[in-house]
């Protein structure tokens, strides 16, 4: 159950302090979790912002006139020309 030195420490030590000083072991540890708990749960939501904001900022590159519009737009223009073989090989390290 308890594998670190560090938890076999603590245990050792609660076995010599008085049922308070163990309940107040026990809210301090609790409040800790809830701590990071909510710190967790702050990071996630500005993480979701920022990529929500970086999404917003690359809209007007995909609309009608961006720069990136015609690479997924249904009514691109076929990028194969036809004076190129299309089933042209690439050969490595030629």
């Amino acid at each position: 159950m308890f594998k670190t030195m560090m938890q076999l420490e603590i245990l050792e030590a609660l076995k010599h302090i008085s049922n308070e000083e163990r309940i107040l072991v026990i809210e301090t540890a609790a409040r800790l979790m809830r701590e990071e708990a909510k710190n967790k749960e702050l990071r996630k939501a500005e993480q979701h912002r920022r990529l929500e904001m970086a999404a917003q900022a690359a809209l007007p590159d995909y609309e009608e006139g961006g720069t990136l519009h015609d690479l997924w737009a249904s009514d691109k223009t076929d990028y194969d020309r036809e004076d190129e073989p299309s089933d042209t090989k690439v050969v490595a390290n030629a």
